[in-house]
């Protein structure tokens, strides 16, 4: 159960800091009053080089909570079911 609920837990933080990331660079409109161009290669070059921490926390959060909920799904099956047949076990088993 921890690992469903820490899952649960890590992967809202991500999808939150991520949305709340993307507000933040949506939400100051066109900026006219640049002098200088500045150029990234790509839309993550950009969120790396300015908000560093919240792309950390996006991607760990996000990896953290997928092994957390591949972990729970593996000991579910794995470990086996009182009232289980042998050939549910196997099956199990050969999942996990």
């Amino acid at each position: 159960r921890f690992l469903l609920l820490s899952s649960f837990a890590l992967e809202v933080v991500s999808i939150f800091v991520g949305t709340m990331t993307g507000g933040l660079l949506l939400g100051h409109g066109p900026q006219e009053a640049v002098k200088k161009m500045i150029g990234y290669q790509s839309p993550l070059a950009l969120l790396h080089y300015h908000h560093e921490f919240e792309y950390l926390t996006t991607q760990i959060c996000f990896l953290q909570g997928l092994f957390h909920w591949l972990g729970a799904v593996a000991i579910e099956l794995v470990l086996s079911k009182p009232k289980e047949t042998t050939s549910a076990k196997r099956m199990n088993k050969s999942l996990a």
